[in-house]
């Protein structure tokens, strides 16, 4: 007989312990069960910046100044040439502005010989701050292994826990449970769900890769598949964006060796006209016609003018050299993101094979179906935020975490009364 469901924290949510053929998603069945109601996602609140999140500052004109900037336990956060920015307990548009503000306030001595350099103004535009990381959420208690899930945006507790895998740790006293089996093939397809997500971005996967992912059918492998590909779409966007600024860039900085360019012509051309005018000057004050003050006003004229056709050389040159560095960051963009999901996609393989061996040795636990005899255990969630516990009504499988958020899970030993409407109605 189906069995009631409340989801809440600190509450029980009562499961169906009758065993069918094939997997089932018990471990994470109240989230399937959860499906059938209206959803009652509480909506986020304005994220507030905290210490252990880090912020990214990209500055397009400088790209040495471009750095991760973690937020301290202070609040503040640290930024190259500017200083101490207050983050935390700001929302991220406030820090953007006030970066941005700060540094455009700031000239830029770019070197252009022998330890000179020209200043160089920032405008807001060539600024951007963005959150490179933000705190993780924690989850805790009757898991495998109490661990960090990195946060992302839009994530519900029904992703946290369909990331998390949660299950118990194992009793090896006792017969093996549905809810171990299904945990052990929910991780399998976290797995299946990372290759797959990787692969895409390098743009080698198959259909056979997404096909994987379903060790069996459930709300829980729809999920996995939802957040890696929220995850995906949300890593090429970011790339897409940085190559977008780097361009815009680029071509502010060629208007501006045309620009340049025309006053290098023009001051070439003085440049002649002065040094025509020496010449002359120099026979008539041979010849005694004028006084030598006038032939050091006009050597004087010539040198300042041929400084200044100096200057716009070393300054097309620093442009020029600007441009080449912004082309060889676009391409070093995707070369390091290709790196990094090659080195991901052959950690999640390996970790694949471990998840492989788990499941193995409980189907072969005491030569036996892993199905017969279930006892499926109650589960209690609890989601904790800035240390205090949320309302029971909030915690629904579709509310929304935020980062630094703690997710307890507990749950009944096996063997427990599993509660159903029928015994509550009759006690």
């Amino acid at each position: 007989m189906p069995a009631g469901t409340k989801i809440g924290a600190g509450r029980t949510v009562a499961l169906n312990d009758a065993p069918r053929a094939g997997l089932r998603v018990v471990v994470l069945r109240w989230l399937l069960a959860a499906l059938l109601g209206l959803p009652t996602a509480a909506a986020a609140e304005e994220y507030r910046l905290a210490p252990g999140d880090v912020l990214r500052v990209m500055i397009v004109a400088s790209p040495d100044l471009s750095v991760d900037v973690p937020i301290e336990m202070g609040g503040t956060a640290w930024f190259p040439l500017i200083g101490p920015i207050m983050a935390g307990g700001e929302t991220l548009q406030d820090v953007r502005e006030r970066t941005a503000d700060a540094y455009a306030s700031t000239s830029l001595s770019q070197s252009v010989f022998s330890g000179a350099g020209l200043p160089q103004l920032l405008v807001e535009s060539q600024v951007h701050v963005s959150v490179a990381s933000y705190r993780p959420i924690y989850v805790t208690g009757d898991v495998s292994q109490a661990r960090e899930v990195p946060f992302r945006a839009g994530m519900t507790l029904r992703h946290l826990l369909a990331l998390a895998s949660a299950a118990p740790p194992r009793d090896t006293a006792r017969p093996v449970s549905a809810g171990e089996v299904e945990a052990a093939a929910t991780a399998i397809a976290y797995e299946y769900t990372q290759i797959w997500r990787q692969k895409s971005f390098l743009g080698i996967a198959s259909a056979e890769d997404y096909d994987r992912i379903f060790v069996t059918r459930g709300a829980a492998f729809d999920d996995l598949i939802a957040v890696e590909q929220s995850i995906l779409e949300e890593t090429i966007a970011e790339i897409d964006a940085q190559k977008q600024r780097l361009r815009e860039e680029i071509a502010r900085t060629e208007a501006r060796i045309a620009v340049l360019g025309r006053q290098r012509d023009n001051e070439t051309e003085g440049l002649a006209l002065d040094e025509q005018d020496l010449a002359t000057v120099q026979g008539l004050f041979s010849r005694h016609l004028v006084p030598a003050s006038r032939l050091t006003e006009v050597r004087r004229s010539t040198l300042v003018t041929a400084s200044r056709v100096f200057q716009i050389d070393v300054a097309l040159e620093n442009a020029r050299g600007q441009v080449a560095t912004l082309e060889a960051k676009i391409v070093g963009i995707d070369s390091d993101a290709r790196v990094q999901a090659w080195n991901a996609l052959g950690q999640a393989v390996a970790r694949l094979h471990q998840r492989q061996s788990d499941l193995e040795k409980l189907l072969a636990a005491e030569g036996a179906s892993p199905l017969e005899g279930v006892s499926v255990a109650q589960t209690e969630v609890t989601v904790f935020r800035k240390d205090v516990a949320l309302p029971p009504d909030d915690v629904m499988p579709s509310l929304v975490l935020l980062p630094g958020d703690i997710v307890e899970v507990r749950r009944r030993a096996y063997g427990a009364k599993i509660a159903t409407p029928e015994s509550e109605a009759n006690p």
